[in-house]
C-alpha cells in the first residue's frame, strides 16, 4: 500500500490521535477502517503536539487542536482521566519498544506504568469499606 494518505484517511488519524488515543490504538483502528495497518511511524507525523507534526497542513493543524482541546477539556469531567490517558501513552511507548526490540526501555515503561498504577492499588490490609453490611 502507498505511504500517502487519502485527505479522508489524514483526517482519520489526526482526530484519532488528537482526541488522546495513542499511536497503536490509532494504527489497529485505521486498520480496522481502511483495511491496512499503517507503521507507527506514518502515523506520528500526523501528532501536531510533536516536531514531526509541526509540518502539517494548516487545516490538519485546525482540526487537530479544536479536537485536542476538546478532548482535554472533557478530561476534567472523568475522574482520573489524566491517569488513564497517561497509562494509555505508557502502554503505546512499550509497545513500540517491544516492536524495536529495545528491552531496556520496555522494563523502564513497566516500572513507570506500575507508579502510574500505584494510587489505583487494592490494599488488602486496609481493610474492605462495606465491611460488615448486609446485601
Amino acid at each position: 500500500m502507498s505511504n500517502v494518505f487519502t485527505k479522508s484517511q489524514k483526517r482519520f488519524v489526526v482526530v484519532h490521535i488528537a482526541s488522546g488515543k495513542g499511536l497503536v490504538e490509532t494504527a489497529r483502528a485505521f486498520q480496522r477502517e481502511y483495511a491496512f495497518l499503517p507503521s507507527i511511524q506514518q502515523l506520528q507525523r500526523y501528532d501536531a503536539t510533536s516536531l514531526t507534526g509541526s509540518l502539517l497542513s494548516d487545516e490538519l493543524k485546525k482540526l487537530f487542536f479544536k479536537v485536542y482541546e476538546r478532548a482535554q477539556n472533557d478530561l476534567h469531567l472523568v475522574p482520573n482521566a489524566h491517569a488513564a490517558i497517561r497509562a494509555r501513552r505508557i502502554e503505546d511507548e512499550y509497545n513500540n519498544a517491544l516492536v524495536r526490540g529495545d528491552h531496556k526501555t520496555a522494563v523502564a515503561l513497566l516500572i513507570e506504568a506500575r507508579k502510574n498504577a500505584e494510587p489505583f492499588a487494592w490494599d488488602p490490609d486496609a481493610g474492605d469499606d462495606d465491611e460488615g453490611e448486609t446485601a
